[in-house]
């Protein structure tokens, strides 16, 4: 961390006592009373979403943690991105959230708003979450002025995960710096090549993520520097909106029906059913152990004559919660996460390329392809990106849910792109508002 963030935070400990050493019993930010002494046995909830194979990875270094802090004991919440949120809300209107909660991007500032998370800030500055080893790059986006919101648990980007032995076989070359023109021409010319039920490029339920990047290739972004209002013009959803008509209408991405009718992911790469889809850089390793295709990954493309509408993310990260009382312990375990070596060879990489600069460099020998490839994404994604937008609005979530209906009923052909543009832009000011 900077020196000045280090001297801030350390002044602030005062209101604190969080040693972890000095007394049997301390008390934590909010004046709950947080077990230290190794004899005493304290117990903390770390929720997450996520599929089978993150879940079986984090219950291992869950009991690789154990081994090494035998006092805490850790219960596990576990399920997936819509039952997540769902449950989170639910134990936040009971006073009950889990001690250690993981967090996406879109929900850091609604949550912090409401009270519900603790700044980090002091633990770092006792040195009982360690970020030595971790450049500030990945820690900025969940600052909040001198406040730590949360700990990056990875980070990446948005990209394309595509087939490499398509592109193999079709002789498909992209590189960074392609437009939209030229990757929707490459699929004008695939599509009858490969025929059947293929569609080129899917994006699924990514679509507000899809126009995310695609508005700051044109130079804008989703919202002001203040989140109070929308940061980009209408004509450029117009643009956006006729794109994926356009696309839908000529086969190149499938209908939301057609999506629907898929039952498995892996059909996808399987069946051949798709040349590229949108996804988070770290989804690529969980992509890759359920097909037989090789996978690889590529930025997505941009605006002609606009920039590289990529940046650097944090793909989740580990925040604690007011409602816990045993932070100090928290702490430990988002410590751990971040910084052991063991516990990251079991986790593989799998939410991100690890923040911690000695734990990339102990991990780049002994990962899969998979996971490798999105370590050097991020250095094609250094080269080609542009700066991060701040923090999103409370009201985000919101936002991103009417900004896929909005889309689909327009790959549904149920309003047109001019329409649909202006109505949604009504419905964020007035989310915003």
């Amino acid at each position: 961390m900077k020196l000045k963030k280090w001297l801030l935070a350390s002044i602030a400990i005062f209101t604190v006592i969080l040693s972890a050493c000095s007394s049997e019993v301390d008390e934590d930010q909010d004046g709950h009373e947080s077990r230290t002494n190794t004899e005493d046995e304290v117990v903390i909830r770390v929720a997450w979403w996520g599929g089978q194979e993150r879940h079986d990875r984090t219950i291992e270094v869950i009991e690789l943690f154990e081994e090494k802090y035998p006092h805490i004991k850790v219960e596990e919440e576990f399920t997936d991105w819509d039952g997540y949120w769902q449950r989170l809300t639910t134990q936040a209107g009971g006073g009950d959230l889990p001690d250690v909660v993981q967090m996406d991007i879109q929900y850091i500032n609604e949550y912090d708003g409401n009270d519900l998370l603790v700044d980090l800030a002091p633990f770092i500055a006792d040195g009982i979450i360690d970020l030595k080893d971790v450049d500030d790059i990945y820690q900025d986006v969940l600052m909040d002025g001198e406040r730590t919101l949360a700990i990056s648990l990875g980070a990446n980007s948005f990209g394309l995960i595509y087939n490499r032995s398509m592109a193999e076989e079709y002789n498909i070359n992209l590189e960074p710096g392609y437009t939209w023109e030229a990757f929707i021409e490459m699929l004008t010319e695939l599509n009858p090549q490969v025929g059947g039920d293929f569609h080129g490029f899917g994006f699924g339920s990514a679509g507000y993520e899809l126009f995310t990047v695609y508005a700051r290739s044109a130079g804008e972004s989703i919202y002001n520097l203040e989140g109070t209002e929308l940061g980009f013009s209408e004509q450029t959803l117009v643009d956006f909106f006729v794109m994926i008509k356009d696309m839908t209408d000529a086969g190149l991405t499938p209908t939301p029906d057609f999506e629907a009718g898929i039952v498995d992911g892996s059909e996808w790469w399987n069946n051949r059913l798709t040349f590229a889809g949108l996804f988070a850089s770290n989804q690529i390793v969980a992509n890759a152990e359920n097909t037989d295709q090789a996978l690889g990954l590529m930025v997505l493309p941009e605006v002609a004559g606009g920039r590289p509408g990529n940046w650097l993310r944090s793909s989740m990260s580990f925040a604690i919660t007011a409602h816990s009382e045993e932070q100090v312990a928290a702490a430990k375990f988002i410590d751990f996460v971040t910084n052991d070596i063991e516990a990251n060879k079991i986790l593989q990489a799998e939410r991100g390329v690890p923040i911690s600069a000695a734990v990339r460099e102990a991990l780049s020998d002994l990962v899969s392809d998979s996971v490798l490839q999105t370590f050097e994404f991020l250095d094609v994604i250094a080269e080609h990106s542009s700066p991060a937008d701040p923090l999103p609005p409370a009201g985000e979530t919101e936002i991103a849910s009417a900004f896929g209906r909005t889309i689909e009923a327009v790959r549904l052909g149920a309003i047109p792109p001019a329409r649909a543009a202006a109505d949604f832009m009504a419905e964020a000011a007035g989310i915003l508002n």
